[in-house]
């Protein structure tokens, strides 16, 4: 099992605040409140809502069958998202507030 492929498999959406997976052209940032999927300079957000459960519920279907690596680990992510949320269906909101990224000012080792 490579590197990525263990990454993958040991990913727990939702769990991990500050937790990133980077491949080629694709980095993966979990949060307790969402997965962002950046490929190719697009975002795509799995939010931990039934929104989040709509959209990850589509990137599953368009990726199902994916060739190339990148299309291949969003699948994964995705179905992952997927699973977490069918199973906590009964509690997740209709609609989140997604917590603010904290931005520190300026190099601190300048």
């Amino acid at each position: 099992m490579t590197h990525v492929e263990s990454a993958l498999a040991n990913f727990s959406p939702f769990v991990d605040d500050g937790v990133c997976i980077t491949l080629p052209d694709l980095t993966i940032e979990n949060a307790s409140d969402k997965v962002s999927i950046t490929h190719h300079g697009e975002v795509l957000d799995i939010t931990r809502d039934k929104d989040g459960l709509k959209h990850a519920r589509t990137l599953v279907d368009e990726m199902t069958g994916a060739a190339d690596e990148a299309s291949a680990a969003i699948h994964t992510i995705a179905a992952a998202c997927l699973i977490s949320l069918q199973n906590d269906a009964e509690c997740i909101p209709d609609k989140i507030k997604i917590k603010p990224t904290i931005e520190l000012p300026g190099d601190p080792f300048s």
